[in-house]
Order: C-alpha cells, then sequence, then structure tokens
C-alpha cells in the first residue's frame, strides 16, 4: 500500500458507503419501480403509487440490490488479496458487477446492455495494459469505447436483422456522447495519422 493510504487508513469509516448506499437505494429503487410502470397519461393518476410501490415490490428490489452490493464488495475483497497477474482475469468480472447490478431490478434494452459491456471493456483493456507493464496513455480509450459500442450494436443489428436496435433517440444520445468525450483523442489521433512510404 502506497504512503498515502498509511498515513489516512484510520481516518476511513468503512460503514458510511454502506449506509449512504441503504439511503440513496431508497429514491433510487422507487424511481425505477415507477419509471417501469408509469406512462405519461397515467403518471397524473395519483391512486396507482401506492399500488406500484407496494411493500413486497419494493422489498424485493431492494433485497435485490444489498446482494448485489454485497456480491460486488466480496469480489473486491477477493481482488485484492490476489495477486498481480491473476487479478487481470477477475477485473472485468469485477466491473461487470459493478456496471451491470442494475440488470436484476430493471429491464435494459439492447443498446443498454451495449453500453455496459462497452464500459467494461474500456476499463479492462487499460488494465491489461497496465499489469502487462505497458504504456496506457497511448491507447485511447475513449475512441475504443466508441468502436466497442459500434461493434456490439451492429452485431445486434445483425443478429436481430432489426435496425430498430440502432435507430433511437437512446443510441443516438449515447453515440453523441461518447463522440463528446473522445473529441480530443480523436484529434490528437488525427494529427499523429501519416502514411509511412518506407
Amino acid at each position: 500500500m502506497s504512503d498515502t493510504y498509511q498515513q489516512y487508513k484510520d481516518r476511513m469509516n468503512v460503514f458510511m458507503p454502506w449506509i449512504i448506499s441503504f439511503l440513496a437505494a431508497v429514491p433510487g429503487i422507487a424511481l425505477i419501480i415507477l419509471g417501469n410502470e408509469l406512462t405519461w397519461k397515467t403518471a397524473v393518476d395519483w391512486n396507482l403509487y401506492p399500488e406500484l410501490l407496494a411493500w413486497q415490490s419494493f422489498g424485493l428490489d431492494f433485497a435485490l440490490w444489498v446482494a448485489v452490493l454485497t456480491f460486488t464488495r466480496l469480489l473486491f475483497f477477493i481482488y485484492n488479496y490476489l495477486d498481480e497477474t491473476t487479478r487481470i482475469w477477475l477485473y472485468p468480472v469485477l466491473q461487470f458487477a459493478k456496471y451491470s447490478g442494475i440488470l436484476l431490478i430493471t429491464d435494459v434494452s439492447t443498446v443498454g446492455l451495449t453500453l455496459i459491456i462497452s464500459q467494461v471493456f474500456v476499463e479492462w483493456i487499460p488494465y491489461v495494459i497496465y499489469r502487462c507493464g505497458g504504456d496506457r496513455t497511448v491507447f485511447k480509450e475513449q475512441i475504443f469505447r466508441i468502436f466497442i459500442l459500434l461493434l456490439l450494436a451492429f452485431s445486434a443489428v445483425v443478429l436481430r436483422q432489426d435496425s430498430t436496435v440502432i435507430l433511437t433517440a437512446q443510441f443516438v444520445v449515447i453515440l453523441l456522447w461518447y463522440f463528446a468525450r473522445s473529441l480530443s483523442q480523436a484529434k490528437e489521433l488525427f494529427r499523429n495519422a501519416h502514411l509511412i512510404w518506407e
């Protein structure tokens, strides 16, 4: 561990993140339940809200979310005690647990799933480069994120033989967000691009 960790380790409160997670889960799960069930027409029907937020539904989702947090924390614990080479292969599982826990309490679209998977790869590849002794600063992770997203999205289009997977406002917004994030790296990439004649 670094000197900074040793200096501040006694100040860390291991229970506070759990308390905050539980408190934040309450409105988060309520919004997910309401978002899954309500439409523009039914949103003004206040009689639906108590029924939608019934204890059974909310309690089950809350229990699933606590299970996700506990499982992810257990993975982190195992990861921290593994040797550095083996960590490379647990790292994507750890990242998937971190990003995909939401799948247990709500449905996501194909585009949403490709977003999660592309995020896992973008976290994993620089880590592999780092652990294998390479220079991860050379790797353009924002551009790589676009490639993975497009590769997965177009694979879904071909597999389903349905282009409506990517013909959504959701996909356009995600793509624009990714392009905005990759702008500086794309400029650098194009600036350095040249032909090799010899």
